[in-house]
């Protein structure tokens, strides 16, 4: 695994940047305005991963990451999937990351990474089964160190399942993912929490914009299994990503952005129905792009802190402990810096009680993170988040005969279809992780324009 840490003095990026927080801006790089090719100086065409070594990150905890990374492909190949579309990353012990995407073919893959051990994607992503809509998220759970459970919803708005238990390969190898009933917006998101190692709990938003749920019980099957999810109040845009949280066996929280661009809460608590049944969600402030995702963590069982982007491109926090109201109750989430694309995604993980570590996907498509420790601010306050270089995507670059050069996840005869074919004769060089050369045949360069990517 390439690892490069950008306070060595040494480090040489292979992008072109000024500061980390004008690289953040597009204003900063007009090549920013033409997003849709990637960076390969090469001239082999090969795949570069820059990532950090997370072995430190993993530190005995079972974490749910959902982020939007960039998808590693070789200039000969086809993508997997497109730039922007979600991944699923969990940990179900401190040596092992799984990863899972939906393809352009609907298909689930998979790459993972053991301690000693580089990604096993770099040579291609497993493909796993299931016939879904192009880069649906998927969910991805871990209720044991040897249970994953992987859930998504179909082109039929019904949710699936596949599951894999050490010593078995996965479930819906064969296409054989199971159905375990609904009816709702065809690619949602679904939140998934498992409170111990004998239950799981999905979440999912309606096409009456209600929150739905269903549950598993060792023993039992899915309470869902026959178009049975519960509603269980709120009334929000359909197909809402929600974030669920078990701060404790005995209890779940829900959160969600609303119409009205607040965040909404219900919680439950063994022995009680849930708080929003009767469409009693409670606000607790914000103002937020519909649809924005929150990111929910506990550090401890007294303990909650969301996260989301705003329509600033700036993150903001809001928190509860045990004993006070939360603290962005009356529009006062506090602001922690950045500048990212409104409602980016932000991955949250607590890898001990005393310490948060964020991570989001630039308007340049590469991933910042930021940390607190107790005792310390954040990290990135003065817009100071940290480049970490993960996952920059390579593409195929063709010239076509309508002069265009045009480049994407495709062969020369896909990317030129609609552009008279493609002149083998002349290259387009991929120069920047936001933008193309195009040589001409005098050999002078010139950008390729936002309509070549489109």
């Amino acid at each position: 695994m390439h690892v490069f840490d950008i306070r060595d003095r040494n480090f040489r990026s292979p992008f072109k940047r000024t500061t980390t927080e004008d690289h953040l801006r597009p204003e900063a790089n007009p090549l920013i305005t033409t997003a849709g090719c990637a960076l390969d100086r090469s001239s082999s065409g090969q795949r570069q991963l820059f990532a950090r070594d997370f072995r430190n990150r993993t530190n005995r905890v079972l974490l749910l990451l959902t982020m939007f990374v960039w998808i590693v492909a070789s200039r000969d190949a086809y993508a997997v999937s497109k730039p922007g579309t979600p991944v699923a990353a969990v940990t179900r012990n401190p040596s092992q990351l799984d990863l899972f995407i939906t393809g352009n073919d609907g298909v689930v893959y998979t790459s993972w990474w053991t301690a000693g051990s580089d990604w096993s994607g770099l040579n291609g992503w497993r493909a796993i089964g299931g016939f879904f809509p192009a880069d649906a998220p998927v969910t991805a759970v871990s209720r044991n160190p040897n249970q994953l459970d992987l859930f998504v919803v179909g082109n039929d708005g019904v949710v699936y399942t596949s599951w894999w238990t050490a010593g078995s390969d996965w479930s819906g190898i064969n296409n054989n993912w199971r159905a375990i009933g609904g009816y709702f917006p065809p690619g949602s998101p679904v939140a998934a929490v498992s409170r111990n190692p004998n239950q799981l709990d999905l979440f999912v938003v309606g096409n009456n914009g209600v929150i739905y749920t269903s549950w598993w019980t060792a023993g039992s099957d899915w309470s869902g299994i026959n178009n049975n999810w519960r509603a269980i109040g709120g009334y929000f845009p359909p197909g809402s990503p929600l974030a669920a949280v078990s701060r404790n066996p005995n209890q779940l929280d829900l959160f969600v952005v609303g119409y009205n661009d607040v965040v909404y809460t219900s919680w439950w608590m063994a022995g009680s129905d849930w708080s929003g049944i009767n469409n009693s969600w409670r606000a607790i402030g914000g103002y937020f792009p519909p649809f924005s995702p929150v990111a929910a963590v506990s550090r401890n069982p007294n303990q909650l802190d969301l996260f989301i982007t705003g329509y600033d491109g700036v993150v903001y926090t809001s928190w509860w402990a045990a004993g006070s109201d939360w603290s962005g109750i009356n529009n006062n989430w506090r602001p922690i810096g950045g500048y990212f694309p409104p409602s980016s995604p932000v991955a949250a993980v607590s890898r001990n009680p005393n310490q948060l570590d964020l991570f989001i996907t630039g308007n340049d498509g590469l991933v910042y993170t930021s940390w607190w420790t107790a005792g310390s601010d954040w990290s990135g306050i003065n817009n100071n988040w940290r480049l970490i270089d993960f996952y920059p995507t390579v593409y195929n670059c063709a010239h076509c005969n309508d002069g265009t050069c045009q480049c994407g996840s495709g062969t020369a005869a896909q990317l030129c279809a609609a552009h008279n074919g493609y002149d083998p004769t002349i290259g387009c060089v991929q120069e920047s992780k936001i933008g193309c050369i195009q040589p001409s045949k005098s050999g002078r360069k010139g950008i390729a324009s936002a309509n070549s990517f489109r």
